[in-house]
């Protein structure tokens, strides 16, 4: 049987605080105990939780399309649920970098 693609309101309120921000490679992200890692691109964060990475991968989701590939989830509605995703922070606390809302659309 294949999986309800409804969202729940739990999906509903987390895609409701996504935002777009940007990230650099001062942002390391960790990969192990001892191992660092970073990225760079745009990628979306929510306050209190962290930026958002699929759950086998230990930097954010950064899309090859930027900017516009993320306003397309926003505009779709955000994620249909979060069960692959999770929610990560950087090793050092670097602040976000927002990017100004009327440069997404």
């Amino acid at each position: 049987m294949g999986k309800n693609f409804k969202r729940t309101p739990e999906t509903i309120e987390l895609n409701e605080k996504l935002e777009i921000v940007k990230i650099d490679h001062d942002y390391k992200f960790r990969k192990s105990e001892r191992v660092g890692i970073s990225t760079s691109g745009h990628c979306f964060y929510i306050e209190g939780k962290g930026y958002v990475a699929f759950e086998e991968d230990s930097v954010p989701y950064t899309p090859s399309g930027g900017i516009n590939s993320l306003q397309s989830i926003l505009d779709e509605g955000g994620f249909l649920y979060y069960d692959c995703l999770k929610f990560i922070t950087p090793i050092h606390n670097l602040g976000v970098q927002r990017v100004p809302k009327q440069i997404w659309t």
